[in-house]
């Protein structure tokens, strides 16, 4: 009766074992053949409000690393950020502005505009933009820039 039970707990095992294996093969060819980020901006960034406080910029750079080393290589934390992205972001997620005060014609003018910059934003760099990239670079980075593309 021992030698049952032994055994049923082995199969256990080794049928949970063969699932995350091949859940882990399915997850690493999902992230093989989904879009690849932009190259990384060499760009001068300039840190807002008070700069004597805070974090070096060489400690900056190493959190930002270890942050990208981590979503890469472990399989939790990839895992969270393709979640994030699936179920936050999803495949139909639209940007509008709206403004607050109904009555005000100003703010209502000031949100039609800043939805035509957007839209014309998306519509210039749509092959350089997704939201789905915006928001995996934001939760794993924690600081998301837009640029624009000439």
């Amino acid at each position: 009766m021992l030698e049952i039970l032994k055994d049923k707990w082995r199969t256990a095992r080794l049928e949970a074992r063969y699932r995350r294996i091949m859940q882990e093969q399915v997850l690493q060819m999902v992230e093989e053949q989904s879009p690849q980020p932009v190259q990384e901006d060499p760009g001068r960034w300039l840190l807002l409000g008070d700069q004597t406080s805070g974090p070096s910029e060489q400690t900056r750079k190493d959190v930002r690393a270890a942050a990208r080393q981590l979503s890469q290589n472990h399989p939790h934390a990839r895992n969270i950020l393709r979640l994030l992205e699936i179920y936050v972001v999803g495949p139909g997620l639209k940007l509008a502005h709206h403004s607050l005060d109904t009555q005000d014609t100003s703010s209502a003018l000031l949100a039609k505009t800043a939805n035509e910059v957007w839209h014309q934003f998306l519509s210039h760099n749509q092959r350089h933009f997704s939201y789905g990239e915006f928001a995996r670079r934001t939760w794993r980075d924690g600081e998301c820039f837009l640029r624009l593309f000439p």
